[in-house]
């Protein structure tokens, strides 16, 4: 009865972390703005409470040597950080919740969520995905001082630099960044309860036994978020939002197509998508964005480039934004600093206690960041956790779908594992992306949960 207890209080603690999620950006712009700056750690109570509870049943788990490894990174990462990094108390501590209080927080999920809290979720984010949509799409029509384009603290603008007299919204979230992450795990939620799951499949990974009673609700909320998600791509004007689609659409066709296992429905599916992008794209605001999107493709390549194709304009998006990510750290390893500059150095938090001013001090990409932090040593030692990371997300995403027919954990790991691989963990919502998307990929895995 006490474990079962301590459990449910864990449980409630990591839908208010999620609830929060969501809605820590509109508290920060529109609600409460002249508590934007104390909102920023608006999760960590919970996350730490979360924790406490949670912490005699992390003990035991098979996460435990992930947290401890992860501690013991942060702990020598603060003391250099102390003595021959910035020495700044509190931009410290800033930086060490990262370690000490965030990405522990990932392996609580599986310990006390089932699959049946993660398809909860994933029904969450597909009906947020519809409101969401039509804020973005209004954002995007409205000048930048709009109300609706408010920055945090209630000054300023949030939206930020598109193409073609067009600008990326921010939606509910603080940054523009956030919505590409939302919509990318609303686009995955979508593949993973449509595709994910079977009547086959056992009892546990139902939404509801008694599903044929709202199967007209849910066909209408389903056809509403791919519309939401077709208008979302060309309405934010992300490229990596078109990557990220990519990425969960072939992660499910490659599980569908090696489970064998609702191909039919998959064709029926792209068919629907088909119909609804091409009506869709003739409404005059969706065509005004997408046309931005277009040129915005074109801008990043090179404007006077013209002679290249989009094939061409692809590849060379992908050679410089993506792998230059995960090559920055090899090619400049001789200007990073042995020991460090110090955790939180590199956050807006961390620029205003040292220069006075916001801004970035240190390198933009998330690996280069790190090691200009930690520095090489423990810098490197983190980026390998973080690989190791991603390897068992992987793991565990592709041993559900192939021993235990639960497609679900390797279509949301298509959304996942880019976050803790290489995602920002400077930025408040992003960091809580990371974190949640993880924790619920690595809670839908089935046979973890027997080891547990």
């Amino acid at each position: 009865m006490l474990l079962g207890s301590r459990r449910d209080k864990v449980k409630f603690l990591l839908w208010s972390y999620l609830v929060l999620l969501i809605f820590e950006g509109a508290l920060r712009k529109w609600f409460l703005p002249f508590l934007s700056t104390p909102l920023l750690l608006v999760r960590e109570p919970i996350a730490l409470l979360a924790l406490f509870w949670a912490w005699p049943l992390l003990l035991k788990s098979i996460y435990w040597s992930r947290v401890r490894d992860i501690i013991f990174i942060g702990l020598i990462a603060t003391i250099l950080t102390l003595y021959v990094g910035h020495r700044d108390w509190f931009t410290a501590l800033y930086g060490l919740r990262i370690f000490w209080i965030q990405l522990p927080l990932i392996f609580v999920f599986p310990l006390v969520f089932t699959v049946k809290d993660v398809l909860r979720a994933l029904w969450a984010s597909i009906i947020i995905s519809i409101p969401m949509v039509i804020l973005i799409t209004l954002q995007s029509s409205t000048p930048p001082s709009h109300i609706l384009n408010i920055a945090v603290g209630g000054t300023g603008s949030s939206a930020f630099d598109g193409a073609g007299g067009k600008f990326r919204p921010s939606g509910i979230f603080s940054f523009t960044n956030s919505v590409t992450t939302f919509f990318t795990f609303s686009a995955a939620s979508l593949m993973a309860v449509v595709y994910g799951t079977s009547s086959a499949n056992s009892p546990k990974i139902k939404l509801n036994s008694n599903k044929n009673k709202y199967n007209g609700l849910k066909s209408l909320v389903i056809i509403l978020a791919i519309i939401s998600l077709v208008v979302a791509l060309p309405v934010s004007i992300s490229r990596g939002l078109l990557a990220n689609y990519a990425v969960v659409f072939a992660a499910t066709i490659m599980v569908l197509i090696f489970t064998r296992s609702k191909i039919n429905s998959l064709i029926v599916g792209l068919f629907v998508v088909y119909f609804i992008a091409t009506m869709v794209l003739r409404i005059p605001v969706v065509q005004e964005a997408a046309d931005a999107f277009s040129l915005r493709w074109q801008l990043a390549a090179g404007a006077a480039k013209t002679d290249k194709g989009n094939v061409e304009i692809v590849e060379s998006q992908l050679r410089g934004r993506v792998l230059g990510q995960y090559t920055e750290p090899f090619k400049h390893r001789d200007s990073y600093p042995l020991l460090g500059r110090g955790i939180g150095m590199g956050s807006n938090i961390g620029a205003v206690r040292l220069t006075g001013t916001k801004g970035f001090l240190l390198a933009e990409s998330s690996w280069g960041k790190q090691m200009d932090e930690l520095g090489l040593f423990i810098g490197t030692l983190f980026i390998l956790w973080r690989i190791a990371i991603s390897i068992h997300v992987i793991k565990i995403s592709l041993r559900e779908s192939f021993q235990h027919n639960n497609r679900i954990t390797l279509i949301l790991a298509a959304a996942s594992v880019w976050g803790i691989l290489n995602g920002q963990l400077g930025q408040s919502s992003a960091l809580g992306f990371i974190v949640g998307t993880t924790g619920l990929t690595l809670a839908s895995s089935i046979k973890d949960k027997q080891q547990l």
